[in-house]
């Protein structure tokens, strides 16, 4: 459904600051888990780029779709 702007800006705020707890708190792990939590961390401003930009997708449907035909 439709949301109002106030509620959009507040549910992308509620959404990062959950992703940052995750991703800049303590390591969650050694081997792979460490690895991926250095990976979002050095990636951080990607990863909601959806969320502050109208014309990005929030999925790569688009890309699977160019892709299904190949």
């Amino acid at each position: 459904g439709n949301v109002t702007p106030a509620t959009f800006a507040n549910r992308r705020v509620r959404i990062e600051r959950a992703a940052d707890r995750l991703i800049f708190g303590f390591p969650i792990g050694v081997g792979e888990a460490w690895q991926l939590q250095k990976r979002y961390r050095r990636h951080r401003d990607k990863l909601f780029v959806c969320l502050h930009r109208d014309d990005v997708e929030p999925t790569n449907n688009s890309s699977e779709r160019d892709l299904r035909n190949s």
